[in-house]
This record gives C-alpha cells, sequence and structure tokens, in this order.
C-alpha cells in the first residue's frame, strides 16, 4: 500500500511497525492494541486479500446498487454498506420493506463538531438516496417510504433517533 506523507512524497507501508511509525492514532501506544480500530484497520488494509476484497466491493456497490452514479462517492462509506447490507439482507429474505435506523449517542465526551458533520453526511446520503424527496431528518423521525433505483423495489424507511447520556 502507498501512502504520502508531508515530509516524503511516496512511502510504501508494509507492516505494522511502518503503518505505527508513518500514520499512529492519535493517541499512539495507548490505542495502538490488538483487537482495537486503529491496529485492526491497519491489519486488514495490509492484508492483500482484504484489500482486494474491500475494492471489488465498493466496485460492485457502485455498479449495481448505485448505478454508476458518481454521487455515491461523495458519501461516506459507512452509510453506503449500512444501506447496501440492508439492502441485500431484505432481497435474500424476500421482504418488502426495509427498515433502517440511525441511532446516536451523546456524551460530555462527545465530539459535537464530528457528529454535526456526521449527521450532514447522513442527509446528504438521505437526499441521494431518496433522490431528492427528502433533505433532512430530525431526531425520532422516520422518512419514507422511498421506492425507487436505489431500493430494488422495495419500500425503504430511514429513521434518527439521538440519546444524550447525561440527561
Amino acid at each position: 500500500m502507498h501512502i504520502y506523507t508531508s515530509e516524503q512524497k511516496d512511502v510504501e507501508i508494509t507492516n505494522l511497525e511502518e503503518w505505527f511509525n508513518y500514520c499512529p492514532p492519535k493517541k499512539g501506544l495507548e490505542q495502538w492494541v490488538d483487537n482495537r480500530s486503529a491496529k485492526e484497520m491497519a491489519k486488514f488494509w495490509l492484508n492483500q486479500e482484504n484489500h482486494k476484497f474491500f475494492l471489488e466491493r465498493m466496485i460492485n456497490l457502485y455498479q449495481y446498487y448505485f448505478k454508476n452514479n458518481g454521487a455515491i462517492l461523495d458519501i461516506m462509506y459507512q452509510l453506503t454498506y449500512w444501506f447496501a447490507g440492508s439492502l441485500i439482507d431484505a432481497i435474500k429474505s424476500d421482504a418488502e420493506n426495509i427498515i433502517i435506523v440511525l441511532e446516536e449517542f451523546r456524551s460530555s465526551s462527545t465530539n459535537i463538531t464530528k457528529l454535526d458533520n456526521n449527521h450532514k453526511e447522513f442527509e446528504k446520503f438521505i437526499k441521494l438516496i431518496s433522490e431528492g424527496k427528502y433533505n433532512i431528518i430530525e431526531n425520532k423521525n422516520m422518512l419514507g417510504p422511498m421506492n425507487n433505483q436505489y431500493t430494488n423495489n422495495k419500500n425503504l424507511y430511514i429513521g434518527y433517533y439521538s440519546i444524550d447520556l447525561n440527561k
């Protein structure tokens, strides 16, 4: 895998030690632990079979479910996977309806800026999937049904529920 850093033009990372040296997690060794996301992500990307699988899956999602619509590439891949996984399950079980709910937890340690940015991404996803029918979603709401080229003739409902753990 090739990465670019501000110090060097092109650095190839081939193992976990190089990964940690060139792009460590924010809290360094504290977060560089087996079974934690930073190190597990590095292991995943260093495994060429995983890399190949991920790229093939994204290409298939893009071509089949999103009809080569380039707008999907501007949306967080987690939302794309979330939706595609739900759609695939609905197709396999021959369900007529798909209900997906984004549940958000807020606490005193929540980074509100990141949460707000994630919500904007969620609304961008909703606008695309609903073909512009819906642009925003508020707490404790469900949107739908959406039945269009992206939903494979299934009725899609998208919900949002935010919980403040400080209350």
